[in-house]
């Protein structure tokens, strides 16, 4: 890196350090080296921040096997193309409140020399309603096949309860819950067959009757953000 370069991101190093101190945003070189790394960042992985000065990223984060090739091709596509990058990451070695990103990748680019000197990540979490839909558009358009390893482990409801409490705030009918549940498993799901664990597992379970009650039940649970473990699974999804 020539001089001119140095002197530039030492300058937007000591930015990061006064404008995203507190967020969720990792400063990185183009050898993948953290230069900054915000406080937010110790909510996800349980590492203070100043820790991860001077690591390489893709070493000293806990990054799924699965996903570092598909990290490493969006940092050389910011690099090649000079642009931002979006991606979805699902990372199930983050913390629960933190498995879901919705993220940027932005070049930090020189305006002398026209060299990318850095490259900022900007994270945050993603609202569960719209992490439903963009996993929809996935499924729908085949990018993504979901053979889900990680063990339920609810304490009150079984899996399919729980995808059903799940998919009951965001979902009009059994019959949508029944395709949505079809299409993730590839098999054939009916609107009967919702109904009844409705009736015979959730009203029995949570001492209510009636959608509605269930529903209000199931929000003062927690379980419109309670993403099931079958409609997750370790990955980096570039959005563009």
């Amino acid at each position: 890196m020539i001089l001119e370069d140095i002197t530039f991101l030492n300058k937007v190093v000591e930015l990061y350090n006064l404008i995203y101190v507190n967020e969720l945003v990792f400063l990185i070189d183009v050898n993948n080296t953290i230069l900054f790394a915000g406080e937010k960042i110790q909510e996800v992985i349980n590492c203070h921040p100043k820790t991860l000065i001077g690591k390489n990223h893709l070493d000293i984060l806990p990054l799924p096997q699965e996903n570092i090739s598909s990290v490493n091709a969006s940092i050389d596509k910011v690099i090649k193309t000079k642009s931002p990058q979006e991606f979805l990451s699902i990372n199930l070695n983050h913390n629960h409140e933190y498995l879901i990103l919705d993220c940027v990748l932005k070049p930090i680019i020189n305006p002398v020399t026209d060299n990318i000197v850095a490259i900022g990540v900007e994270s945050r979490k993603l609202d569960a309603k719209l992490y439903l839909y963009k996993l929809l558009l996935l499924l729908e358009n085949n990018q993504i096949n979901l053979n889900q390893h990680t063990p339920h482990i609810d304490p009150l409801l079984t899996l399919r309860e729980h995808e059903i409490a799940f998919l009951l705030f965001y979902c009009k009918s059994t019959k949508k819950i029944a395709t949505i549940l079809g299409d993730l498993y590839g098999k054939s799901v009916t609107s009967k067959t919702i109904s009844n664990i409705i009736s015979s597992g959730l009203y029995p379970k949570l001492q209510v009757y009636g959608i509605d009650a269930l529903i209000n039940k199931l929000h003062s649970l927690g379980y419109h953000t309670k993403i099931p473990v079958s409609f997750l699974i370790n990955m980096h999804l570039d959005l563009e």
